[in-house]
């Protein structure tokens, strides 16, 4: 029995953190290759027309595709995919910019 809980405590281990790991599918019919910055880190990625890359952003990242302007945070789970040139997602959202963070002023329930 003890040596089944040791087992399973062990593939609980390795197969979470797989688990919490963004996925990029490229749906162009062109190559694209972007950077993956994750903490300290980064690195250069391509893929081509139907691949997908599995296992990354772990702990959360920055994608940035080459020729895109927008930088995207990932968080690590999401599954989301290159069409037309730009990272699409549900979960996707491009990264805060100081102008986007600056208060303009207005209140939530102010009108325009």
């Amino acid at each position: 029995m003890s040596k089944t809980v040791a087992a399973l405590s062990f593939l609980s281990l390795v197969l979470v953190p797989a688990a919490h790991a963004a996925t990029i599918k490229n749906l162009d019919a062109a190559d694209h290759t972007f950077t993956v910055v994750e903490g300290a880190s980064s690195k250069d990625l391509s893929l081509k027309p139907g691949a997908t890359v599995d296992g990354i952003c772990l702990k959360g990242c920055l994608i940035k595709l080459t020729g895109d302007q927008d930088t995207y945070e990932l968080e690590g789970g999401e599954v989301t995919s290159i069409e037309d040139g730009v990272l699409w997602g549900d979960d996707v959202r491009p990264a805060a910019s100081p102008e986007d963070t600056a208060p303009s002023g207005a209140s939530p329930g102010s009108k325009p």
